[in-house]
């Protein structure tokens, strides 16, 4: 009865687990981890194919959606041949029971004849003695009484044996009784087995009907992916030619927008302190312009309203090297006087020199110089590029 009861509990474990196939379906974990499979709802599925949809109609070209639906195929192949693995092991298991039980049954029926021999043995033994016992009992009938009193005793005594020959051949025996019962155990176990195998050959048949309908699927899902994948290829590139087209646009209004303003300068510095100064002045001047091409002229090439910028050292008196300076050059609205000092500046030239001639020219600034460092940074120097640059502006 005990092997009985485990057919009875596999086979009830097999239908849970239909019931659960049938019911769930089974997805694998973004890491990739087959081994800790999880149900999923089918409304759940539904959802996270509509996302796909929806982020596949971006246009951006991606793999995830193939990937996702391979992952779901190899984590069902796996669970699929779980399913097996337990099928075989039932089906293994089921044969070993089979063997047993025929064991038993071959043991049962050597005890049973045992028995009945045995028991067949007994009984004769028994009728033995009974009939001895009669035929003693009849002799003396015919010593003691008369014969038709010793035939009646005789004829009684011979239906109480037949009726106990007949009564043992009639009485079931306790063999008999344990056949019946695993008899019905018997047909019990072959009804489930039948029942086992029917349930087998349906789960296998929808594996079947499951693997073909997730194939067409996957290679449905596959084609969508690979046209839309083509679709954003084509996008891609039309939106690649078109970027092209509007970089190109854009440097050519970039390049009308540059504006191109022309400066001359005027040094009475000795080289190469000369072109440090004006070098410095002028890269100093060009920072301040984003969208303003700054480009220089030769002074002999210098045209009317040409900004000039007059660059020269406070040696000893100001004003003499300012003179110095002009020689030969009309002060005008469009020449601007940049003196370069060594030391600290403790007054604005442009205070200093009041003669009539310097108050015609366009603006006086102050610039700190040394020969080691070039022109210096610091406020002053910074006041007096903004203001050339307001000057510059000018024309």
């Amino acid at each position: 009865m005990n092997d009985v009861e485990k057919m009875i509990s596999l086979y009830q474990t097999l239908e849970s687990e239909i019931t659960f196939i049938k019911s769930k379906k089974v997805k694998g974990l973004k890491d990739g981890d087959k081994e800790n499979l999880l149900p999923i709802d089918i409304n759940e599925k539904h959802e996270a194919d509509k996302n796909e949809k929806q982020e596949a109609d971006k246009y951006v070209p991606s793999s995830y959606g193939i990937q996702k639906i391979l992952l779901e195929k190899y984590v069902l192949e796996d669970r699929i041949k779980v399913l097996d693995d337990q099928l075989k092991m039932l089906v293994k298991e089921k044969d070993q029971h089979n063997q047993q039980y025929r064991t038993l049954s071959e043991n049962i029926e050597e005890k049973k004849k045992e028995n009945e021999l045995r028991g067949d043995s007994q009984k004769l033994i028994q009728l033995e003695s009974q009939c001895n016992i009669n035929q003693d009992t009849n002799k003396k009938p015919k010593l003691e009484g008369n014969d038709l009193d010793c035939q009646l005793v005789q004829n009684r005594q011979k239906t109480e044996m037949d009726t106990l020959i007949q009564q043992v051949r009639n009485e079931p025996t306790e063999t008999t009784q344990v056949k019946n019962q695993l008899q019905e155990e018997v047909f019990k176990l072959e009804a489930k087995k039948s029942d086992l195998i029917m349930t087998i050959e349906k789960l296998q048949k929808n594996q079947e009907v499951d693997d073909k309908n997730a194939t067409e699927e996957l290679q449905r899902k596959i084609i969508e992916l690979q046209e839309k994948e083509k679709s954003s290829t084509d996008q891609f590139a039309l939106l690649q030619k078109e970027n092209g087209r509007l970089k190109i646009e854009i440097d050519r209004l970039m390049a009308k927008a540059i504006v191109k303003k022309y400066i001359s300068f005027h040094s009475v510095l000795k080289q190469p302190q000369s072109d440090q100064a004006v070098n410095g002045i002028l890269d100093l001047l060009r920072g301040q312009y984003s969208d303003t091409d700054l480009e220089t002229v030769e002074e002999s090439k210098r045209k009317k309203n040409t900004p000039l910028l007059v660059v020269l050292y406070n040696l000893s008196r100001i004003a003499e090297d300012v003179k110095g300076a002009l020689s030969g050059i009309e002060a005008s609205s469009d020449v601007a006087l940049v003196i370069l000092h060594s030391k600290e500046i403790k007054k604005p030239s442009e205070k200093i020199l009041t003669e009539s001639d310097f108050k015609k020219l366009g603006i006086i600034v102050d610039i700190n110089f040394v020969t080691a460092k070039g022109i210096i940074s610091n406020d002053g120097t910074d006041k007096a590029i903004h203001q050339l640059v307001g000057f510059i502006n000018k024309f």
